[in-house]
């Protein structure tokens, strides 16, 4: 193992960035965004790897794999991007629309965008993960290209892992050059810098091995998994009893609670924009119990009574057509919806309508 302390004076403006020593540190503005550079078309015939016009700050030196990168950081932006040899790894935002279609939210969470450091060879942006650095403090990022995986940490907790880029089936490696850049007005401010080169497979060692579960958490933005922890203990201890939840996920990442009486909540990851939802053939005995206890909420959870049917598949049944459309009843009015679905929207206060729902289920149960 052989670490470089990267001295942050050396590193060097590339394009429309400024670097200015500040509070010990180096801060980093760019004044240009990355562009692609078009390709000819025998240049895409020859699958040439897509090149980028480059506004960043780049290391000096270049680093042989398998090696670590270590940043200590403040930022008022989370879009910030690594080039490592002929590829990247990119944070950025993720994007989704509210279950009303209404408008656009950007939650917590993000997403990262890498491309091959060997080939160039970008992958589809991941987004089933929270990977925001925190904005306005300091904090540490962690990138480590091993041998035989590759992740990313934000302040020690594991946030990215993939175990098939094609770097890692290349034997003898070529030294690689890094660079730092960030979007156009956005201050970055690093704090230190440093690269370790290892021998053999030596950083595999600290490959995160996390359960589904764990690694459905590391989906939620801090806020959201905070409440569904919360959500987790109320299910699994506190109506432990009432309603002997059983916990799953399935290989489509999506969260289960089922209840041997058929109550059922399920969670799929925010990434995919779709909503956390509540099923149960009975709803119409506790629409009834909460129009005399408590009318407000009852009217507000009749609101997010709702097919659930996208323009491909029903999300509960994952059908072209929904196989078990219930109808739910109260004050008068109904509405029909698979599996008698209430949805919630991704909020913390929505975390807390669900357990109160299912605290208002047990009652009737």
């Amino acid at each position: 193992m052989k670490k470089h302390e990267i001295g942050l004076s050396s590193l060097t403006p590339e394009g429309k960035v400024a670097l200015t020593p500040q509070n010990g540190g180096l801060l980093m503005i760019s004044e240009g965004f990355s562009k692609r550079i078009p390709r000819t078309m025998e240049e895409k015939k020859a699958k040439k790897p897509i090149q980028f016009e480059e506004y960043c700050a780049r290391v000096p030196g270049a680093y042989a794999l398998p090696f670590k990168i270590d940043l200590t950081l403040t930022a008022n932006s989370r879009r910030l991007k690594l080039w490592i040899g002929k590829g990247y790894i990119a944070f950025i935002g993720t994007f989704f629309r509210s279950y009303n279609g209404n408008e656009k939210h950007q939650p917590e969470g993000g997403g990262i965008h890498r491309a091959d450091v060997l080939t160039g060879k970008p992958e589809p942006p991941k987004y089933d993960f929270d990977a925001n650095l925190p904005l306005n403090e300091t904090a540490t990022l962690s990138v480590i290209y091993g041998s035989k995986a590759m992740w990313v940490e934000i302040n020690g907790r594991p946030c990215y892992v993939a175990k098939n880029a094609p770097y890692m089936a290349v034997t003898n490696k070529e030294r690689l050059e890094i660079a730092l850049s960030c979007d156009r007005g956005v201050e970055l401010e690093l704090k230190s810098l440093a690269v370790t080169e290892y021998e053999n497979d030596e950083p595999v060692i600290g490959v995160p091995e996390l359960s589904a579960y764990e690694w459905f958490l590391q989906s939620l933005p801090r806020e959201l998994r905070e409440e569904a922890v919360k959500t987790d203990q109320f299910l699994m201890e506190s109506m432990k009893r009432v309603f002997k939840f059983k916990k799953s996920i399935d290989k489509e990442g999506v969260l289960a609670y089922i209840s041997p009486c058929g109550l059922q909540y399920r969670l799929r990851r925010i990434s995919f924009g779709e909503t956390h939802y509540l099923s149960w053939d009975q709803f119409n005995k506790v629409f009834a119990k909460l129009g005399q206890t408590d009318p407000a909420f009852a009217e507000k959870m009749f609101a997010n009574v709702r097919k659930n049917i996208t323009a491909k598949k029903c999300q509960q049944c994952d059908s072209i057509s929904c196989c078990n459309m219930k109808t739910i009843e109260y004050n008068g009015k109904s509405k029909k919806a698979c599996a008698g679905a209430v949805q919630f929207e991704w909020t913390p206060s929505a975390f807390e309508d669900v357990r109160k729902l299912i605290q208002a289920a047990g009652e009737v149960v």
